[in-house]
């Protein structure tokens, strides 16, 4: 995690790497990958489980721990009938293999011990409910399928041991509930391949698994394929699902190394049809050879039984230095993207987006990417074609629609050509952004309605937003700027934001254009819009809103800032709660707003991520 002043949660949880304004955290890798070292600076595995904002509680696989089997009562079949569980250095076990032990023996010796180990890994396709597999270094190829059925009482782990973790070169197919895989250090070597599957490869449900405290490396570029590290989906003509699926704490790096031109990428981790309640949290990506993260639906035939991936969760992740995108969404629905930092993110593809939200073709087209929220996250120090978070669809689709932003944090974004932007969207229904910040970037947002008045329902919310310290020079830098028929443009909410572009002689342009008649409203200050038309304008501020240190990404309010209760009250906490279960009401530190600068509960919201506090 990245140690920086940028105050609040994100300096204790995710941190922000600060090198100056336009500086990048580097990487420690060494030339093998594997071990590659981790910068404690910007990232470092949890200790353990904090919820993140809007993000349930996994269910399972978090604090599930094999010393749950020390607890008297707790037995286990060796052979000879039930008896308590062996324990080692590491805690219970029920299979203890040592690659390394000189007296290491598979004769006679199903199960091992921590005195006489297995010398090889035992079959893991029928363990039992409540196996625990130890693994002591060395290198083994993946067991393949893997049968075995935990219980919630009793699940199986599959888990290396700690500091002599072992490599495995090999395939895990997991067709098992209740069973956590932790611990291990994956090497792809020169392969392309699934190296995790949950779900792919035979019918039936599958739930409660859990993938933790893992490395994945290597599998370097291979122009005849692409492939997905974690592959999680169940696409068999039904309507069984993977469900309880839980990615945490892990470190994916240097997989798909070395991508040119070639279309064929590598994904880190996969969440793709009849899949729901996935949580992929706490995990440090970086050098992929494609997206870090893909959720999409691949569409199936027409006819088929399926469903769209939903109630996937991604929190709290690092990520850097890809060839495409961190997360990409295409078709799916019911999504939470929170607390994630992405940095540095296009040294090598200056077409990729951090956060990008595209096209996505369904068997049935009614349906559409909804139900999206974006929640707190932190994009910076990066320089792609189409800027930070980008939001589209083709003009031959059924446009997606309900993508809410919240609490978002966007600056020093530049490309090339001086048109990069923190939020860009296009060909979309409802596009909800409240309480964003965006700092030092080439545009603020750059939004487009129903560009061709097919969709009645369409409509753009921006309020509470803070966009200052743009670029400059170039003719294309908006603060703020939306453009649609004349429909759309009328439904548009754009009030209560903040705009400050210090130093510049004349403020850039920004306001609301329609591509039928032209340019609507322009202006060149908040009170030239204002007056043009008020109901658009109305509490929208032009003014230094006086954060507390910008140039070193601390952008909470000083006391005095007018930022500090000037936004306005909005329904969508209220509409998430009632979606899932969790709330919302709350700043970057996770605290709940509104307060007020005197600390009395009963004022409005302020503008951006930070409620000033007393």
């Amino acid at each position: 995690m990245c140690i920086s002043s940028h105050g609040g949660r994100f300096a204790v949880l995710l941190g922000v790497c600060v090198v100056g304004v336009v500086g990048a955290c580097g990487d420690t890798a060494s030339d093998n990958h594997l071990d590659a070292g981790v910068d404690p600076t910007i990232w470092a595995p949890p200790t353990g489980w904090q919820s993140v904002i809007g993000i349930p509680d996994p269910p399972f696989g978090i604090e599930t721990s094999h010393s749950m089997f020390s607890e008297p009562g707790q037995v286990y079949d060796y052979g000879e009938g039930p008896e308590p569980y062996r324990v080692g250095a590491d805690g219970p076990y029920t299979h203890y293999v040592d690659f390394d032990h000189p007296e290491a023996t598979d004769v006679d010796n199903p199960f091992g011990t921590h005195t006489l180990p297995r010398e090889t890994v035992p079959p893991l396709s029928a363990l039992p409910a409540g196996s625990v597999v130890e693994i002591h270094g060395g290198t083994f190829e993946g067991p393949g399928a893997m049968r075995g059925m935990g219980t919630a009482a009793a699940p199986i782990f599959i888990r290396g041991a700690l500091g002599d973790e072992p490599v495995v070169t090999g395939g895990f197919r997991l067709y098992g509930d209740y069973t956590v895989v932790e611990h291990l250090r994956f090497d792809l070597e020169g392969e392309a391949r699934n190296t995790i599957t949950v779900g792919k490869y035979e019918p039936g449900p599958r739930s409660h698994i859990a993938i933790r405290s893992n490395e994945f490396s290597g599998g370097q570029h291979v122009p005849t394929q692409s492939y997905q590290v974690i592959r999680i989906l169940h696409h068999h003509n039904t309507a069984e699902v993977v469900s309880d699926i839980v990615v945490w704490a892990n470190h994916f790096h240097h997989i798909g190394d070395g991508r040119g031109e070639a279309h064929y990428d590598a994904v880190a981790v996969s969440v793709d049809t009849n899949a729901e309640r996935v949580w992929i949290v706490d995990n440090y990506f970086h050098h992929i050879g494609g997206d870090g993260i893909q959720i999409a639906c691949d569409a199936p035939d027409l006819g088929e039984t399926y469903s769209l991936p939903s109630h996937i969760y991604v929190g709290r992740n690092v990520s850097h230095d890809h060839y495409e995108n961190f997360l990409d969404l295409k078709l799916c629905q019911g999504i939470v993207v929170s607390e994630n930092e992405v940095f540095n993110d296009t040294p090598l593809n200056p077409d990729n987006t951090p956060i990008r939200y595209g096209t996505g073709e369904a068997a049935d087209p009614s349906q559409v990417r909804r139900n999206i929220w974006t929640l707190f996250n932190v994009i910076h120090d990066v320089s792609p074609t189409d800027g930070a978070f980008l939001l589209y669809s083709s003009e031959e689709l059924p446009y997606p629609t309900e993508h809410y932003y919240i609490g978002n944090i966007v600056y020093n974004v530049h490309n090339a050509d001086g048109n990069a932007p923190a939020f860009g969207a296009w060909n979309v229904g409802v596009q909800v952004y409240l309480n964003n910040l965006v700092y030092n970037c080439d545009v603020g947002f750059s939004l487009a309605g129903d560009r061709f008045g097919t969709d009645p329902s369409e409509q753009l919310v921006a309020l509470n937003n803070i966009v200052s310290t743009l670029h400059p020079d170039s003719s294309r830098t908006y603060l703020l700027s939306f453009y649609g028929v004349a429909d759309s443009l009328d439904r548009a909410q754009v009030h209560h934001n903040l705009y400050d572009e210090p130093g510049v002689t004349t403020p850039v342009r920004w306001g609301l254009q329609d591509l039928t008649d032209g340019l609507q409203y322009s202006g060149y200050s908040v009170d030239d819009f204002q007056t043009a038309v008020p109901c658009k304008g109305l509490g929208s501020l032009e003014v230094d809103p006086l954060h507390a240190d910008p140039q070193m990404a601390d952008f909470r309010l000083a006391a005095t800032s007018p930022a500090v209760d000037a936004g306005t009250a909005h329904g969508y906490y209220d509409l998430f709660f009632a979606r899932f279960g969790i709330d919302i009401a709350v700043d970057a530190s996770a605290a709940p707003v509104p307060v007020d600068g005197t600390g009395d509960a009963s004022a409005v919201l302020d503008m951006g991520p930070h409620e000033h506090r007393p």
